[in-house]
């Protein structure tokens, strides 16, 4: 209680279950508290007189609620309160930690965020994997500008709202934004307008279509994820113009031809389609498409391992003319036609 120079204190890894009354009286200057991997059941509120505080580890605790203890911690950068049990956030709870960067809340028990995200201007990490949402508004984070990982995996999503098109003045950016093992069937245009976005993951969920308004304004997405849904067609990326994207993920959906998907990805150089039902190939699939990574010209690789395409004489002319397009089709059985009875339908 006495130790008013303690900049660093660690009491992790014991059988705390409470430090209330035990913290530095007069804790100035500490800077980082280890608490990790006890049985704490919640913060000591002396946590408020920390006013130099940036690194906060509480993961693998007992902690429901964090009881405004840590709002007025102006200095914190890190947080680490995953493995507890936190039920609830309070919209003050964070109120006044404008340099947090890092926050991790997954393996919680959090139904929803009660806007609690908003005053965190600083954050580039921000990890809500294995909790109970429902439901995610992209108005959480609005005007948040830096955060580099949004991670939501892992709970029970089934509708994204909230789309930022109309808030210029208030630009919310995030590069990797990470929605796989949800429960979504639709996007419904929700990503419209989110700036900065580079790696989206939509892997492991229930989607059954994507419209074109749903990736309307994502300039700068390079790698798609949409692995694992029931897309039974993804023709309309044709429809949207993804000047950025280089890898496409679609494998383990409900595919069954292949005809002008391509032609909104001009600098595609990588899409796996394996594990689906495409049977046709279209010759026009990768017309509009030359592979470039940072402006380097490469070529495009289609995946379609698993796939029952059939061999015909189209699919060996569709073949050659990709290869003069610096495209090729890899994972199918050789291919010699023969005279059929019954001839595969054409594409036009």
């Amino acid at each position: 209680r006495e130790l008013s120079e303690l900049e660093w204190l660690f009491i992790n890894s014991n059988q705390l279950t409470s430090v209330d009354d035990e913290l530095p009286r007069n804790g100035v200057k500490l800077m980082l508290i280890h608490a990790a991997d006890n049985r704490l059941q919640r913060l000591p509120l002396e946590l408020k007189n920390f006013v130099l505080l940036e690194s906060a580890f509480f993961h693998y605790n007992e902690l429901t609620r964090l009881g405004g203890a840590l709002q007025k911690a102006r200095r914190l950068k890190r947080l680490h309160l995953f493995h507890n049990q936190i039920q609830e956030l309070s919209e003050d709870d964070f109120m006044e930690l404008e340099n947090l960067e890092d926050l991790q809340l997954g393996n919680n028990l959090l139904p929803s965020l009660n806007g609690s995200l908003l005053p965190l201007r600083s954050l580039r990490y921000l990890n809500l994997s294995q909790n109970l949402l429902e439901e995610f508004s992209l108005q959480e984070i609005r005007g948040l500008r830096r955060i580099r990982i949004l991670d939501l995996s892992n709970n029970r999503i089934s509708r994204l709202s909230g789309r930022m098109e109309n808030l210029v003045e208030l630009e919310t950016r995030v590069m990797d934004l990470r929605l796989e093992n949800n429960l979504l069937k639709s996007l419904d245009g929700s990503l419209m307008g989110l700036h900065g976005l580079q790696i989206l993951n939509l892997s492991h969920n229930f989607l059954e279509k994507i419209a074109p308004d749903d990736l309307i304004g994502l300039d700068d997405l390079r790698f798609l994820d949409v692995s694992y849904n029931q897309l039974t067609t993804i023709e309309e990326t044709s429809k949207t113009f993804l000047p950025s994207l280089e890898g496409l993920i679609a494998s383990n959906n409900l595919l069954t031809l292949l005809d002008r998907d391509f032609h909104g990805l001009p600098v595609l150089c990588w899409a796996d389609l394996s594990n689906n039902q495409i049977t046709v190939v279209g010759r026009e699939l990768a017309s509009k498409t030359r592979c470039r990574i940072r402006g380097i010209v490469g070529t495009l690789r289609i995946y379609l391992q698993d796939n029952p395409v059939y061999c015909s004489s189209d699919l060996v002319d569709t073949m050659a003319a990709m290869e003069t397009n610096n495209t090729k089709i890899l994972g199918l059985m050789p291919c010699t036609p023969v005279e059929q009875t019954l001839a595969p339908p054409a594409v036009e």
